[in-house]
């Protein structure tokens, strides 16, 4: 994945990308939304819907839309993909009617099926690094970890939304994942923890995102 996306961004000619998984649908005109809303040092989310890839609808209408999510501590066993720096749905904000008005709101993380960002930034951040994390894992925490501590923003631009469809056993994956590969991207990921800096360009503790969120199991 790493690598097919570097060599999209490559060939890009544009001023912004925007990576999208394949079995996504969009918003009528969500490109130029968000455009609207993103500066130099930006990386931009639309809000997330869920899809029916069969009927080619958004499906689970009557669920909070997903727009709130969090790093979980890297002690929670809870989370999808055992120990390490996970991204979780912070149910408590997505079901919360009182944060509906707010259409920018900052991102401690996000599910990576779609970013965008300027063509500039994506190759400031040095995105995407497959000699550290391997091919495929952590795609939003290498993101996000390089963007919040090097003084960027993450935002979800609520104006716009995509529909992503979350593959289960029926679907099943569609291609083949090593143990191994998975867990070089969580190893390298807790570098952000254990070394406190695991970039050369970061300038900020995680501690300063931990701080910011506030996010449920961190003391």
């Amino acid at each position: 994945m790493r690598n097919a996306i570097n060599c999209g961004v490559s060939i890009a000619k544009g001023e912004y990308i925007l990576k999208s998984d394949g079995h996504c649908m969009f918003d009528e005109g969500f490109d130029e939304i968000l455009k609207t809303d993103i500066q130099d040092n930006w990386v931009v989310v639309p809000t997330r819907k869920r899809l029916d890839p069969e009927n080619w609808v958004l499906t689970e209408t009557h669920k909070a839309d997903i727009n709130y999510m969090y790093l979980a501590h890297p002690e929670d066993e809870s989370v999808w993909g055992g120990k390490g720096l996970q991204g979780k749905e912070w149910v408590d904000k997505n079901n919360d009617v009182s944060l509906k008005s707010e259409l920018i709101v900052d991102l401690m993380t996000f599910q990576g099926s779609v970013w965008m960002m300027k063509k500039d930034y994506f190759h400031t951040l040095e995105l995407m690094d497959e000699s550290n994390y391997g091919e495929f894992a952590k795609e939003s925490q290498e993101i996000g970890l390089k963007c919040w501590l090097s003084g960027g923003r993450v935002i979800r631009n609520k104006k716009t939304w995509y529909g992503h469809f979350h593959k289960t056993k029926k679907h099943g994956r569609g291609y083949s994942l090593s143990r191994s590969e998975w867990d070089k991207g969580t190893s390298f990921t807790n570098n952000w923890m254990v070394f406190k800096k695991a970039w050369d360009k970061q300038t900020l503790p995680i501690e300063y995102l931990i701080k910011k969120f506030n996010p449920p199991g961190w003391k």
